[in-house]
């Protein structure tokens, strides 16, 4: 063998090592590349989420509550479940509620009778639990689970402290 055949596969055999070190620095960029896109898709997953994310909160103004909507877009209100009164009280079709605004719901005077009753049977808070139902502007379902300290004061004031929980994706 002559010294230029030699050298050729010599130079052979190195630029194979260096096409296969490049095809595997390659192949773990790829991956690595994969795994990013994956995050990156991850996280603008959950700034959807927290754009469309539902901020209510409900407030008793007696004989109603008071919905407000502190969410960046539109929520729909579907209804609500004394949990100690079944079914629930759907809406069809459910009341829109824009970014800022309110909705009252007007309860009939037998839920304050109910509740007073209740403390009279066994007097200091009473807690009444209460789902309210909800939409999303993606038409995602969400249960607000809240609870209702009921008590009368010395004056027979019925006074309800609002208890609320998160709102949890669940369908109704």
């Amino acid at each position: 063998m002559s010294a230029n055949h030699k050298w050729q596969t010599f130079n052979g055999i190195i630029q194979n090592f260096l096409l296969f070190a490049t095809i595997l620095v390659a192949a773990k960029v790829g991956f690595k590349q994969v795994e990013i896109s994956a995050r990156q898709t991850e996280i603008s997953e959950r700034l959807l989420d927290l754009e469309y994310a539902i901020s209510v909160a409900v407030v008793w103004q007696s004989p109603k509550f008071i919905i407000l909507n502190f969410s960046r877009t539109n929520v729909a209100f579907g209804g609500f479940q004394i949990l100690e009164a079944p079914p629930p009280a759907l809406l069809n079709p459910p009341r829109l509620i824009p970014p800022g605004g309110q909705h009252y719901l007007n309860m009939k005077p037998e839920f304050e009778k109910g509740v007073r009753e209740k403390i009279t049977k066994a007097p200091g808070t009473v807690n009444v639990p209460i789902d309210f139902y909800f939409v999303d502007a993606r038409q995602t379902k969400f249960v607000l689970h809240t609870n209702l300290a009921c008590e009368l004061d010395s004056g027979s004031q019925l006074t309800i402290a609002i208890q609320p929980g998160l709102p949890e994706k669940r369908d109704w």
